[in-house]
């Protein structure tokens, strides 16, 4: 069975009660589910809650019919088509989809509760307000203010839960149960609590009592030791796209100053990028971001200093919003990848952090420095070449001219932590996405993760990438990319 949207919730922290976003700290999950939209619930369908509607779903008045005599309820998103019915003669919690099956709600449903008639409600849908951040004041804006926030991802899949009598190397038992033969075989099992907490394993087969995991624990369950079974793990990236990067022009400049940036192949109109903000990629200046105070028809000129002045071969993105590309958790500086001879000049191996994200690898001699072109080509900046595979980390170079022996050649690079298959439901302005993937997250029950932003004259200046612990020595990766 997989995995589906309504297995994934997200939680606030800060306590079981907790209903206020600015208190979302601690290691504690809240009751209170973070929803991707505000709605009104049904009044004539008896028996169904809704526990929350795509963040992909239209804002505006939805239709959720009731069919008695199948037990069945379809859904039509604002301004959509109905999609196909769906049994819900058991208790249980169902998805719901429009024709354009991204667009859905989860409901809950008590199946005596249910109508004897055929019904209809009306949902009105609309866009939530501040469910993770506060407004900004007048005082922060110009000054600054920094927030941190804390919630909760539970996979809610969970098919037995339990408490052992025991456990070995490679077995849990629970004298309580009473379950048929190899019903677990292929499902997965957590240890949620006492000895061997955090564990996950694949489960091998089962007796009435006695679970038989695929590997060795690293830790023996013992009486005691809680655990819940539950049919999938979840690889997943989180990502907060609060408001989506607006990317307005791309280039690779051939030249740069102090606080400019050419690009003479451009014929731009004057200062049609004033009060924009531009971001180096890659190539020298990587990561730094500017406002632009003006340009003309080739020439950028920005608000500040470049820290690393952007050259020929910096390639660069305007947009209408800021990201400062902050991986400073996740960025490898100076590893040392080989060692020059005075006459080697092609050099071979793998990195040491795979897999890494394209664009940002550099790789250098202190004489000659390849560039990633995030296609997974590598261009010295003396006449060199080479390649990159970012998911195995290997790589090749030829420099122009043989490093001089003993002389370091060295890469920056930053870690790719998770990857990224497929988007399925989150808050509004909340993106999330997973894949069942051994990179991933295995996300048994649940993850704690904290969110971290800043704001200073009404523009954003972090952008960090967080890694949040789970009840497994996992992480999931959360980066905050806009306003």
């Amino acid at each position: 069975m997989a995995i589906d949207e309504k297995d994934i919730v997200f939680y606030l922290s800060g306590g079981s009660g907790n209903t206020d976003p600015n208190a979302s700290l601690g290691g504690v999950r809240s009751t209170t589910r973070i929803k991707s939209k505000t709605f009104n619930q049904p009044t004539n369908i008896t028996g169904v809650t809704i526990l929350d509607i795509s963040a992909q779903s239209s804002n505006g008045s939805g239709a959720l019919n009731y069919y008695s005599s199948s037990t069945t309820l379809k859904w039509t998103d604002p301004g959509g088509s109905q999609g196909s019915a769906v049994d819900v003669s058991s208790d249980g919690t169902y998805i719901i989809r429009d024709s354009d099956t991204t667009k859905f709600v989860i409901v809950s449903v008590t199946s005596a509760s249910l109508p004897g008639s055929d019904q209809l409600d009306t949902i009105t849908i609309t866009d939530p307000d501040n469910l993770l951040w506060d407004n900004i004041y007048k005082t922060e804006n110009y000054y600054g203010d920094t927030e941190y926030r804390a919630i909760y991802i539970r996979n809610e899949n969970e098919e037995e839960t339990g408490t052992a009598t025991g456990g070995s190397s490679n077995t849990l038992v629970d004298t309580s149960k009473s379950w048929a033969s190899d019903e677990w075989g292929g499902y997965y099992i957590m240890i949620t609590g006492s000895t061997g907490a955090g564990q996950i394993r694949e489960i091998q087969s089962n007796t009435s009592d006695t679970i038989t995991v695929a590997s060795n624990w690293n830790i023996n369950p013992a009486s005691g030791s809680q655990y819940v079974i539950f049919d999938n793990l979840l690889g997943t990236r989180i990502e907060l796209d609060t408001e989506p990067l607006g990317e307005l022009e791309t280039g690779t400049a051939t030249g740069g100053g102090s606080n400019t940036i050419q690009d003479a192949g451009k014929s731009w109109t004057t200062d049609e990028w004033a009060n924009k903000y531009i971001a180096i990629l890659s190539g020298s200046g990587i990561r730094e971001v500017r406002q632009i105070i003006s340009n003309t028809d080739t020439t950028i000129t920005v608000d500040e200093n470049w820290e690393t002045q952007p050259t020929s071969g910096s390639a660069y993105k305007i947009m209408d919003n800021t990201i400062e590309f902050g991986y400073e958790e996740t960025k490898v500086n100076d590893e040392v990848i080989a060692t020059g001879d005075g006459s080697q000049v092609t050099f071979s191996g793998t990195l040491n952090n795979a897999p890494i994200l394209e664009r940002y690898l550099q790789i250098t001699d202190d004489t000659e420095t390849f560039f990633d072109d995030g296609a997974g080509n590598l261009t010295g900046d003396k006449g060199g070449n080479g390649t990159i595979n970012y998911t195995t980390g290997a790589y090749s170079v030829t420099f122009n001219s043989a490093p001089a022996y003993g002389q370091s050649i060295k890469a920056d690079y930053v870690k790719y932590l998770q990857s990224v298959s497929s988007e399925s439901t989150a808050p509004s302005g909340v993106k999330f996405y997973y894949a069942k993937d051994p990179n991933g997250l295995l996300l048994g029950v649940e993850t704690w993760g904290e969110l971290r932003y800043q704001e200073h004259k009404g523009v954003w200046l972090r952008r960090r990438v967080w890694r949040a612990t789970s009840r497994s020595p996992q992480i999931v990766k959360i980066e905050i990319t806009g306003t």
